[in-house]
């Protein structure tokens, strides 16, 4: 949430330095639905130790790195950094909305799970 707030701050300021944090707030936000979801499963492990798999953490570092390949790549063909943001900010928005869709199926579907197993176990 910091970094988040960090680079809200640092879309305010003018010049051309917002185009290269873009990828770095794609990486923030996607993180950002792996860690909630790993605290939901510590918090709702009921003394057993769960783990989640490191794949999930793999995958921000995955996509991150290929939006910062597309994203450099492309930098010169765009004249300056508002047209880097209108060209990049709908396909992050898909790519967060997928993602948050997708923790958040996974977030409910563990709580489920762990509501009918207490439910279970009396």
């Amino acid at each position: 949430m910091i970094f988040n707030w960090i680079f809200n701050l640092m879309i305010q300021v003018p010049g051309s330095s917002f185009q290269y944090i873009l990828p770095f707030v794609a990486f923030n936000l996607h993180l950002m639905q792996v860690v909630f979801f790993h605290v939901i499963v510590i918090i709702t492990s009921m003394g057993e130790q769960k783990r989640i798999g490191g794949y999930h953490y793999v995958i921000p570092f995955l996509l991150s790195f290929a939006v910062s390949l597309f994203f450099f790549s492309s930098l010169s063909f765009f004249p300056s950094h508002n047209d880097v943001f209108n060209f990049f900010i709908p396909y992050l928005f898909i790519s967060v909305a997928l993602y948050s869709v997708y923790y958040t199926y996974l977030m409910i579907r563990h709580l489920y799970d762990s509501y009918t197993k207490l439910m279970s176990e009396g």
